[in-house]
């Protein structure tokens, strides 16, 4: 008995010709129209979110910074903070490192926070230090920043 054969380039273009569409026929037939649409957009947020501006290093383990601006109730000290007690800054650990300085720190009485080496965020970022400064009746600390 002999067998014909067919070859294989002929077979190839005819699926490609005929085969391929009609699969694909199929299956955008098969799908219904509501099924890309079985689920619900996503909630968008109705408000922005926050963003959490650098604080002040914090150094010292006790209570946190007190408020910038005094509100009722506030407890502020009421003195002036003494004068700076920090010396010549230790060198630096990397080249990256940026020195922020000691500060006092009011925790109903004052508290000397050290000052230490921190990571520039950014190349030639300069830290400008925090300081305390009269408002009324008490004193209120001015958080440090990053200048570039």
């Amino acid at each position: 008995m002999k067998v014909t054969t067919i070859p294989t380039w002929f077979a190839a273009g005819t699926l490609c010709r005929l085969g391929y569409p009609v699969v694909l026929g199929i299956l955008m037939g098969s799908v219904s129209p509501a099924a890309a649409q079985q689920y619900p957009p996503p909630a968008y947020p109705t408000q922005p979110p926050a963003y959490s501006y650098p604080a002040q290093p914090r150094a010292y383990p006790g209570p946190g910074q007190p408020p910038a601006y005094p509100g009722p109730g506030y407890a502020g000290p009421t003195m002036a903070p003494p004068l700076q007690a920090e010396a010549v800054p230790p060198p630096p650990p990397g080249p990256a490192m940026v020195w922020t300085p000691g500060y006092w720190n009011w925790a109903g009485r004052w508290v000397w926070a050290p000052g230490r080496y921190v990571a520039r965020p950014y190349p030639h970022a300069a830290w400008v230090a925090g300081h305390w400064r009269p408002r009324g009746p008490t004193w209120v600390w001015v958080s440090g920043h990053w200048r570039r």
